[in-house]
């Protein structure tokens, strides 16, 4: 976190965290005013030796140097005239503060504070990304996000601005997921290959709705153990919090399905136990679907809402499994209480459904950045789907795929071709006419194959002009 060093915004204490939570750079006006030193520096180490996924660049309200800078503007004052450095601070600011009174030049000097200070934090996102390659590079291939804040010092509350709202630009390229995770979310009605592409996934499917509807009709029966060696059909991704066993669910013989089970539905980190569990299965059986099951009223996902809203921080194992869900659930709160229309009960409900459907997404998110995952779905071997169950029936609604498959499997796959030599690698700064033509045209073309429904293999693709890594 880049902040301010104004001694009323205390980092660590704004976002009650620990030692060891966050890695904390503070200058006046938490600015970037040069593309060597100590920020940048230490900024770039941050990402490429502790891993940093998040740079968030936070301002807050009654800022100083703000002040400062807008006062400038309205006194004319020649910034190379104040004594020591404090000119050179103020000039950094000093563009956020003319475009702000420029924006609304009738506001009152506090108004206008207030809006200097959020073009304040959106220049400091921009020079980061001008100054240092390896910031750009991270940004660009979508490895690193860059957040802007604004830290209310009388409330506490914190504003978020998002991304850079021209960070397309800066970076040269189109950013699909950008896109996707910065605009409001369309529940799964929109979602498209519900019932499969290949042959062997629609029967694989078709058997798990048949045993659900026999499951939820009563007409589900015990099955005994068998020692014959069956072929699994579906891997099963789903929560340990269900009150009824996965293969019950689906009325399946054994052997049939593969069950892993994780609290809140979402595997975690690579190389994890319940991630490799799922690589190895693929691996080893080949089965032509992979689902993330996840339920309507999950006790993991009301906790996550509960802890967004400022319930007590929990134990650390707690944390760990909070975290993952607390992506979606940040997501679904942020965009319920925009709609101003619903009332407290109909925006609880809405809450709910929608941090639902994100932490399903998100799961599948989170495997399609396993190579072992997208080589398989690019293959046409595997199908990744979702599904979700209602906590009151058990009736299973499956949705398809993840809408924005293609734009997720892209991006990983740059992100590994640019690493591959370590996360210092950086990028050339040329635009792109072609989002991945740079990295070669020798790459395997990255287009899901036409499949024809009656067959049980997939038939070869044509090779389009965004399709190469």
């Amino acid at each position: 976190i880049i902040g301010c060093a104004d001694s009323r915004a205390p980092i660590e204490m704004l976002f009650d965290m620990r030692p060891g939570d966050l890695f904390v750079l503070r200058n006046a006006g938490n600015t970037c005013a040069s593309n060597k030193g100590s920020l940048i520096g230490s900024a770039e180490y941050s990402i490429t030796h502790l891993r940093t996924k998040v740079l968030v660049i936070t301002g807050h309200t009654k800022c100083g140097a703000v002040t400062a800078a807008v006062e400038a503007v309205h006194n004319n004052i020649d910034l190379s005239s104040v004594a020591g450095s404090i000119g050179t601070l103020l000039a950094d600011i000093i563009d956020a503060a003319k475009k702000a009174v420029a924006t609304i030049p009738n506001a009152t000097v506090v108004e206008q504070v207030q809006l200097a200070t959020k073009f304040n934090v959106f220049n400091t996102i921009k020079k980061l990304i001008q100054y240092s390659d390896i910031v750009y590079t991270g940004v660009k291939v979508e490895e690193l996000q860059l957040i802007g804040a604004v830290y209310n010092i009388f409330s506490g509350e914190i504003e978020w601005l998002g991304e850079h709202p021209e960070i397309e630009k800066l970076c040269g390229r189109e950013m699909p997921m950008h896109r996707w995770n910065s605009t409001p979310y369309n529940t799964v009605q929109s979602w498209d290959n519900k019932s499969g592409r290949s042959a062997r996934a629609v029967n694989a499917i078709r058997m798990m709705e048949d045993g659900n509807t026999r499951f939820v009709t009563g007409r589900w029966h015990y099955k005994s153990p068998t020692g014959l060696d069956v072929t699994p059909s579906v891997i099963v991704l789903g929560g340990s919090e269900y009150r009824v066993p996965i293969e019950d669910l689906f009325d399946v013989d054994p052997g049939r399905i593969i069950v892993q089970r994780v609290l809140g539905s979402v595997a975690g980190m690579q190389e994890r136990t319940a991630f490799s569990s799922i690589e190895y299965s693929i691996a080893r059986w080949a089965p032509p679907v992979l689902l993330v099951l996840v339920e309507s009223s999950s006790p993991i996902i009301e906790a996550a809402i509960k802890q967004l809203r400022g319930q007590y921080l929990p134990l650390a194992p707690i944390r760990v499994v909070l975290n993952h869900v607390m992506v979606s659930a940040l997501r679904a709160v942020q965009q319920a209480e925009k709609n101003s229309t619903l009332t407290s009960a109909g925006q609880e409900l809405l809450i709910t459904q929608l941090a639902t459907e994100l932490n399903c997404l998100y799961s599948m998110e989170l495997l399609l950045k396993s190579k072992v995952v997208r080589e398989r779905v690019l293959s046409g071997e595997l199908e990744l789907h979702a599904a979700i169950m209602d906590s009151g029936t058990g009736k299973v609604r499956f949705f398809g795929e993840h809408p924005r498959q293609m734009e997720i499997m892209r991006a990983a796959e740059l992100r590994a071709k640019t690493y591959s030599t370590g996360l210092s690698a950086t990028l050339p700064r040329e635009d792109w006419g072609c989002p991945f033509e740079p990295l070669g045209d020798d790459d395997p073309a990255l287009v899901l194959p036409n499949v024809d429904s009656q067959s049980s293999s997939p038939q070869k693709s044509r090779r389009g002009k965004f399709a190469t890594v």
